[in-house]
Order: C-alpha cells, then sequence, then structure tokens
C-alpha cells in the first residue's frame, strides 16, 4: 500500500545516506554529500535537514527498523532539531547521552527516550540535568536528625566543618602551594542501618553540595566494555558537574564494595577482567582527583589495597550504644514510656535503620486499626 511504499523509499534514502556519510566528520559536509536524500526525507517527514541527516545516521536500521523509525520521527518531527550542528562527532554524541550504541550492533545507535522526550518539548537538552538521572541537589535534601555516638559525632563534625565551603577553598588552595592533591576522599563504613548514606546526604546539605549518586546498576553491564566506559564516563559527568557548580559537588559511591574490590591476579572470566579494568579506572582517577569523593560500605575489608590508600579519611560508623539507643527511641517512637525505652535500649543492639523501620511499622499498623475500628 501506500504507506508501505512510503516507507520502502525512506529506507532506500536512509541507506544511501548512511553510504555517503558513514565517514565523514563535518556536518556541512555530511549535508552537502546527501543533499538530494536528504531534500526528500524532510519533505516526506516534515524535518530539517540536520533532523533527517540525524535520523538516518544514529538510528539502529536492524530488527524493528519500522518501530524505531516511527517513534523517532514522531518525536523529532515535533521540533528543530540542531544538535548536530552542536555535536557533530559520533564519540561527543555519545559523551553528551544524545544517543546510546545498540548492544550487539557496533554500528547501531538510538536515541534514548528521555532525549526525546525533551526534544518534542523543544526543549535544549541538558546531559547533566535531565539525563543524569542520579544528581540530587542539595536544595531537595530533606534535612533529617541524626543520631551518633560521641565518637563517630566528633569525626562526623570535622568533615562537615572541613567540606563548609569557604574552609575548603582555603584548605585546596593551601594544598595547591605545597604541590599536594587537592581532593578529598572518605570511605565511610559500617553495619547496614548505621547512617552511611544518610550521613552524606546531610552533609551536602549542610554545605550546599549537589551529590552525584554511584550505585552499582548504573555502572555494572553484561555487555564486555560497557562497564569500564560507564566509570569513565563517571568521573567524566562529576568533572561537567563541578565546571558547572557553585560549590565542588560531593561524587558518592554507594555501596562501594560491589566495583571496589580487591583486583584478581589470574583473572581469567571475562568478569574478572572487566572488574579489574574498572578498578584500575578508579584508582587512575583518584591520582589527579580535585573534588569530593564518598564512598560508603558495609564490607571494607574486600576493597583493594591499593584504594584503600587512595581515601584520606576512613571513617566507621558504630551501631548506636545505649545512650544513643535512648536519643533514638525518643525521638522516633515518643509513645515510648521511660522504662520501655530503658528496656528495649539495654537488651536489643539495634540499629537507627532498624528502629526507624520498627517505627515506620507501628505508624502503619495504628493506621490500619484506627480505619478498621472506626
Amino acid at each position: 500500500n501506500k504507506n508501505q511504499d512510503i516507507m520502502t523509499l525512506i529506507f532506500d534514502l536512509m541507506g544511501s545516506i548512511l553510504d555517503k556519510t558513514l565517514n565523514v566528520r563535518s556536518v556541512e559536509r555530511a549535508l552537502a554529500n546527501a543533499s538530494e536524500e536528504l531534500d526528500i526525507i524532510s519533505t516526506i517527514l516534515s524535518l530539517s535537514p540536520e533532523a533527517s541527516l540525524f535520523l538516518s545516521v544514529f538510528t539502529n536500521l536492524g530488527d524493528g527498523e519500522a518501530i524505531i523509525l516511527s517513534d523517532v520521527a514522531k518525536h523529532v518531527g515535533c521540533c528543530t532539531l540542531d544538535v548536530l550542528k552542536l555535536f557533530p562527532a559520533v564519540d561527543e554524541l555519545l559523551e553528551k547521552g544524545y544517543i546510546q550504541p545498540v548492544k550487539g550492533n557496533e554500528k547501531g545507535y538510538v536515541v534514548p527516550d528521555d532525549v526525546l522526550r525533551s526534544l518534542q518539548k523543544d526543549e535544549q537538552y541538558d546531559m547533566l540535568q535531565k539525563r543524569q538521572k542520579n544528581l540530587i541537589r542539595a536544595r531537595d535534601i530533606v534535612k533529617r536528625k541524626l543520631f551518633y555516638n560521641d565518637s563517630d559525632r566528633e569525626n562526623i563534625f570535622r568533615v562537615t566543618r572541613l567540606l563548609m565551603p569557604d574552609v575548603f577553598r582555603s584548605l585546596q588552595k593551601s594544598l595547591s602551594e605545597r604541590h599536594l592533591q587537592k581532593g578529598f576522599t572518605c570511605l565511610l563504613y559500617g553495619d547496614s542501618g548505621t547512617g552511611k548514606t544518610e550521613t552524606v546526604y546531610q552533609i551536602a546539605r549542610i554545605t550546599k553540595r549537589d551529590i552525584l549518586m554511584v550505585d552499582t546498576p548504573d555502572i555494572k553491564s553484561k555487555w564486555m566494555g560497557d562497564s569500564e566506559r560507564n566509570m569513565k564516563a563517571v568521573f567524566d559527568n562529576y568533572r561537567k558537574c563541578m565546571a558547572n557548580a557553585d560549590e565542588a559537588p560531593i561524587l558518592l559511591f554507594n555501596e562501594a564494595d560491589s566495583f571496589m574490590g580487591k583486583r584478581t591476579d589470574d583473572g581469567e572470566t571475562w568478569a574478572e577482567k572487566e572488574d579489574n579494568r574498572m578498578l584500575n579506572i578508579i584508582l587512575q582517577e583518584l591520582e589527579s582527583f580535585e573534588g569530593i569523593l564518598f564512598a560508603t560500605t558495609n564490607r571494607p575489608g574486600i576493597f583493594d589495597s591499593a584504594l584503600h590508600r587512595r581515601f584520606l579519611y576512613k571513617l566507621e560508623l558504630h551501631r548506636p550504644d545505649v545512650e544513643t539507643r535512648k536519643r533514638i527511641l525518643r525521638d522516633m517512637l515518643p509513645e515510648l514510656s521511660d522504662p520501655d525505652i530503658e528496656w528495649v535500649s539495654h537488651n536489643f543492639n539495634i540499629s537507627g535503620g532498624q528502629i526507624a523501620n520498627i517505627s515506620r511499622r507501628w505508624m502503619i499498623e495504628k493506621m490500619i486499626d484506627e480505619e478498621l475500628y472506626k
């Protein structure tokens, strides 16, 4: 039918455009080389020549091409796409997040959904603010009351004071004058529920620093080479965040033991070799690191010894002692009587996280009971 004929024509034209522009690095040259084909596609799809070129060169044309083409054309057709004028090279487009490689197809690229949504609204696409879902703004962090044992509280206070903007800038200037590394790195370790991640959040809030969060799913990939590229991208993105921020942001590796474990000398599997390469990237980056990095873990013992040396501070957050447990219980379960608080504090070695779970469960059960017996 007519629609199929049009789609066939478009695919033929796109194939010709690919042949003429595959190895061309200049957008202007690419537009000139395939001007006739681009004019036809632009007319059919109501796109600018740049958008047609983008659609032709950076869209996967393998299996399911009709679905991919119609989806991208639908979104791109809603705006004037001048992306290629700014980012003419594939490497730059990949780095900025405008395109992603298709798994198993070394020449295939697709446009991520969030990019399409931004383009559909005719918004300027910002890799750091829109694509980087793990950028947590300091202004959005909710203030929370945290309770520490006396020694832990003193350590956290010292680190927080050190990272106050004026103090940290002065420190970096002094370090630079002595030709010492300007970066700050801190490993927070301790049992689950001792408040490691929340501590970093509150330090960021107090010092007015954004957080670039790194979690395992964002790094580890089953595709060869992806984990390594992802780790490089983490530090590249962090440097961009740092260049665009008033205050140096915090790079937070959450549950870092999953990708900072000991290197294997005789790693034979692809996964072991990938982990080794990924850790080597971290070690190299930390040699010249100029920002602020926190890593949290429940298992500091599995960290590579070379990585341990890269941390300026290593702070353990302990389970709350009896007196600290009393303070947490009074704050989170004010309905408990003093004798009950005394009994629970002395008989149960529970963490702050566990007390928080108990408090939530108690509130839920109370609400259910109130609804049932209205």
